[in-house]
C-alpha cells in the first residue's frame, strides 16, 4: 500500500469503546496501513463514564459511580492485558501489572425486603483456576446444564417436609442435567421444571416460621428453574436464540412461566430486582417503571454466574482511570497514536448528497502550550514509586488559559458550561481525516449529529427509541469499619436496597493507593443508583447545581435513616456528621454520562458498527447493535472491535470472544 492511500483515521471521543477501537486499530506495524490515528477528546481526561480525578492532599479517588468488572469479560480482560504489556509500566510500579490492578471480588449478594424487614443475603461465589481473558467461553447450551447442575445440589439441601417428592423430583433432575439441550426431550423437561418451581415457589413466601436461609435458596431454586423452563419452552439452547426474546421485559416474560403472586413483582423478588438494579434499568431514573430486555438480561446472567472465569466480580484496586484508562493512555501514547485533549465535538455535517460526513466541527476548549497536553500527575502512594493518576481538573500550568480557567472554576466536561471555547476548528474529509470512529456515548446523540438524523430514518429512530438514564453516586470515607457500623457479614457488593441509592460497594482497599496521613478512615462505602428526569436546555447552567441539590437531599434522607437498615450500628438518628471523615456526591446528569438502557423491544432501532449508512463512518459503543446490546464495558469492548473490524475490512465479529 502506497503512502497516498493510507488512511487518516479520526476516533471521537475518549470512552473505553473508541479507546477499543483505537487499540485495535493501533496493533503492531499500524503505520503501514494508516498515516494517522487521531482521538479527539472533550476535556483533560479519558474514561467516558469510567473516568476518575484525584483530589486534596490525601489525593482521594472520586469516580462516576461504582465500577467493577465481571469475571466474564473476557475481551475487556484479554485488551487490559496488552495494554499493560504495552504501557511498560516498571517493576517497582505502585500498579505494573493487569493482575495488580484487580482483586477478586467473591462475596456479593442482595438485599431482602420481606415482612418489613431487610435482611441481607450474601453468596459466597467459589473462584475457579481459570483467568479472565484466556481460554474458551462455554456455550448457552453448556451452561445450561452447569445451572442444573448446581440447582440439584441445592435442591437437595433444601429441608423440604415431603421427603419422597424431593427425592423423586431430585432423580429427575439430574436425568435432566445430561438432556436438557436435547429438544426431543422439551415435554419432560418443562414438566421437571415447573414442578420444582412450584415446590420451591411454596417455601420462597411466609411460609410460618419460615427461616430466612430456606427461603433465599428456596427462591434461588424457584428462579432458576423458571428461567430455564422459559428458556426450553421457546427453544432457545445458543445465545444466538436470546435475540427472539429482545421484545419483552424481563419481568414479564418471568411472569410467563411461573404465576405465583409476587414471584415476578420487584419489590418481592430481590433476585429479579438485583438485575434491574445492576442495569438502571428504569425509564427515566423512575423506579416506578422497570424495563429490562429479556436478552441482555438472560445473557447477562448466564455469563455473569456460568462463565466466569477466577472470580465472579473484580474491584479495582484503585480508581478506574488509574488501573484501566492512565495505561491505555500510555499505551496508546507509546504507539504513537495522537490525543488531542480540549478537543469538544460540536456537530458532524454532511456532504451535499449526504452520503458521507464531509466535515468535524470542534470546539477547541484551551490552548496547550508546548503539546501534546501532558495529562497524568504521580501521586505518591504508601512509599512506593508514584502512581500515574489524572486529576479532577486539568493542568491548568500547561493550557495557556490555565489562569482564567483556574480563577473562573469553569468545568469543562459540562454540557452547561459557560466557558467559551477559544475557537472553532473545522476537519475535512479527503485532507484531516478519511474515516470516523464515532465513539461519543448515545446521549449525546441529539445534539452532536443533527445532521444525520435529519438525513436517515435510521438514525432519528434510534435517537427516538435508545434510551438513557441519569444515575447518583455517592462516596462516603467514614470513620469506623464496616463491623463497627453493624456489617456482620464479608466485605460485599450489594444490591437491590432502598432506591434509589440502591446499589452498596466496600471500596476501603482502594484507600492504600490515596494519600492519607495521620488519622485514616476505617472504611470507604460506594453507592449508585437511578436518577429520575430527562435533560434541561444548554441555556440553562444552574441546572446542574439544582441536579446536584436533589441528589443531596436524597443523601440527607438516606444517611439519617434508611442506612439503619443496612448498617444496624450506625446509629439511631443515622451516621454522626462527625462519623463522615469526607463525602463526594455525584449528579451524572452530562448527555455524556447518562447510562444506556436496554428496554424491551429497542434492539431492533439500533445501528450496528458498519451499518451508519455513511460511506466515511463507523459506530462504537455499548448504545450500538453489538450483539450485547446492554450497558457495561464488555459490550463496550465489543463494539470497538467490531469499529475496528469495519475499517480493517474484517468481518465484523472477527476476534470477539463469546460471539
Amino acid at each position: 500500500m502506497t503512502a497516498a492511500a493510507k488512511k487518516r483515521v479520526a476516533i471521537l471521543g475518549g470512552g473505553m469503546a473508541a479507546l477499543t477501537a483505537a487499540l485495535q486499530l493501533s496493533e503492531g506495524n499500524w503505520r503501514d496501513k494508516f498515516e494517522s490515528i487521531t482521538i479527539y477528546q472533550l476535556g483533560w481526561r479519558l474514561g467516558g463514564k469510567g473516568a476518575t480525578g484525584r483530589v486534596d492532599k490525601e489525593n482521594r479517588i472520586l469516580e462516576h459511580g461504582l465500577h467493577v468488572w465481571l469475571g466474564f469479560y473476557d475481551n475487556a480482560f484479554r485488551l487490559i492485558q496488552k495494554v499493560y504489556d504495552d504501557a511498560k509500566r516498571p517493576a517497582n510500579s505502585p500498579i505494573p501489572t493487569w493482575q495488580a490492578a484487580f482483586a477478586g471480588q467473591d462475596y456479593v449478594g442482595v438485599m431482602d425486603h420481606h415482612n418489613g424487614q431487610w435482611t441481607p443475603w450474601l453468596f459466597w461465589i467459589p473462584p475457579n483456576d481459570l483467568t479472565p481473558g484466556q481460554g474458551a467461553v462455554p456455550s448457552l447450551g453448556e451452561s445450561m446444564k452447569r445451572w442444573i447442575h448446581w440447582m440439584k445440589a441445592t435442591w437437595d439441601d433444601l429441608d423440604l417436609p415431603d421427603k419422597e417428592q424431593k427425592a423423586r423430583l431430585s432423580t429427575k433432575l439430574a436425568d435432566l442435567e445430561d438432556r436438557i439441550v436435547e429438544p426431543a426431550y422439551t415435554s419432560d423437561a418443562k414438566a421437571v421444571l415447573e414442578q420444582v418451581s412450584a415446590v420451591s415457589g411454596t417455601y420462597s413466601t411466609d411460609g410460618g416460621a419460615q427461616v430466612i436461609d430456606q427461603r433465599k435458596w428456596s427462591l434461588l431454586v424457584e428462579t432458576g428453574a423458571t428461567i430455564l423452563h422459559g428458556l426450553v419452552a421457546e427453544w432457545i439452547w445458543s445465545y444466538a436464540g436470546l435475540e427472539k426474546l429482545e421484545v419483552i421485559d424481563f419481568a414479564a416474560w418471568l411472569k410467563k412461566y411461573n404465576t405465583r403472586p409476587g414471584f415476578a413483582d420487584l419489590a418481592q423478588n430481590p433476585l429479579i430486582r438485583a438485575m434491574y438494579d445492576f442495569a438502571f434499568a428504569y425509564e427515566n431514573g423512575d423506579v416506578t417503571r422497570p424495563n429490562f430486555s429479556t436478552a441482555p438480561a438472560l445473557r447477562t446472567i448466564f455469563r455473569m454466574c456460568l462463565t466466569y472465569k477466577g472470580s465472579i466480580f473484580y474491584k479495582m484496586k484503585a480508581g478506574m482511570g488509574d488501573t484501566i484508562f492512565a495505561p491505555i493512555y500510555e499505551a496508546l501514547r507509546n504507539r504513537g497514536v495522537d490525543i488531542k485533549f480540549f478537543h469538544k465535538v460540536n456537530s458532524l455535517e454532511l456532504s451535499a448528497d449526504r452520503k458521507r460526513v464531509e466535515r468535524i466541527h470542534i470546539g477547541l476548549q484551551a490552548t496547550v502550550k508546548n503539546s501534546p497536553y501532558q495529562p497524568l500527575k504521580p501521586v505518591a502512594v504508601g512509599g512506593t514509586q508514584p502512581l500515574p493518576c489524572w486529576p479532577n481538573q486539568p493542568l491548568y500550568d500547561q493550557l495557556v488559559e490555565g489562569d482564567k480557567l483556574r480563577a473562573c472554576g469553569a468545568d469543562l466536561e459540562s454540557f452547561w458550561t459557560t466557558w467559551q471555547d477559544v475557537k472553532e476548528v473545522s476537519l475535512e474529509a479527503g485532507k484531516d481525516f478519511d474515516a470516523i470512529v464515532f465513539g461519543i456515548s448515545m446521549g449525546s446523540i441529539p445534539f452532536v449529529c443533527a445532521d444525520l438524523f435529519d438525513a436517515s430514518e435510521a438514525w432519528a429512530n434510534m435517537v427516538d427509541n435508545v434510551a438513557t438514564v441519569g444515575t447518583l453516586a455517592l462516596q462516603l470515607w467514614l470513620k469506623r469499619d464496616i463491623q463497627q457500623l453493624g456489617w456482620t457479614q464479608h466485605s460485599p457488593i450489594v444490591d437491590a436496597w432502598v432506591e434509589p441509592l440502591d446499589t452498596w460497594a466496600d471500596m476501603t482497599d482502594i484507600m492504600r493507593f490515596e494519600s492519607w496521613t495521620g488519622s485514616k478512615p476505617g472504611s470507604l462505602a460506594y453507592f449508585c443508583g437511578p436518577l429520575e428526569g430527562g435533560l434541561a436546555g444548554q441555556g440553562d447552567p444552574g441546572f446542574p447545581s439544582r441536579a446536584l441539590g436533589a441528589v443531596e437531599i436524597v443523601v440527607d434522607k438516606m444517611t439519617a435513616s434508611d442506612i439503619q437498615t443496612l448498617w444496624p450500628s450506625a446509629g439511631s438518628r443515622g451516621l454522626p456528621a462527625d462519623d463522615i471523615m469526607a463525602k463526594y456526591v455525584r449528579a451524572n446528569i452530562n448527555p455524556s454520562e447518562r447510562y444506556v438502557l436496554s428496554p424491551a423491544d429497542t434492539a431492533r432501532f439500533r445501528l450496528a458498527a458498519d451499518k451508519s449508512g455513511f460511506a466515511n463512518l463507523v459506530l462504537a459503543g455499548d448504545w450500538i447493535l453489538n450483539g450485547y446490546n446492554a450497558g457495561c464495558i464488555e459490550a463496550s469492548v465489543w463494539s470497538g472491535i467490531q469499529a475496528a473490524n469495519a475499517i480493517l475490512g474484517l468481518p465484523l465479529d472477527q476476534g470477539i470472544a463469546g460471539r
